[in-house]
């Protein structure tokens, strides 16, 4: 099950946001095009729907890095207000204590 809490947007907010854009490689470009073009969030989209979704949403996602051990998520947690791509090294899932990968 997914869900999400509404949002009350108006057209004016819509119309007057500019987001975020922060610079990145074309290796880094090429790999979250990727990335999110197979994500099941995405991949129902025409191509056209994909240049214009897709592209702005790479444009403003901010690279972070993590340190071994760091919590990225943590289960039961409701301010999770991101979207992670792992673009190089690994992270474990674990749920009720069970390492899933």
């Amino acid at each position: 099950t997914v869900r999400a809490e509404p949002l009350e947007v108006s057209a004016f907010s819509v119309q007057s946001y500019t987001p975020p854009i922060y610079p990145k490689s074309d290796v880094e470009e090429m790999f979250l095009y990727e990335a999110l073009r197979k994500s099941f969030m995405f991949s129902s989209l025409s191509q056209q729907e994909m240049f214009t979704t897709i592209y702005p949403l790479i444009d403003s996602m901010e690279k972070v890095h993590f340190n071994k051990g760091d919590t990225i998520i943590q289960q039961g947690a409701t301010n999770c207000n991101y979207c992670y791509v792992i673009f190089e090294g690994s992270c474990s899932v674990i749920i009720d204590g069970n390492v899933l990968g």
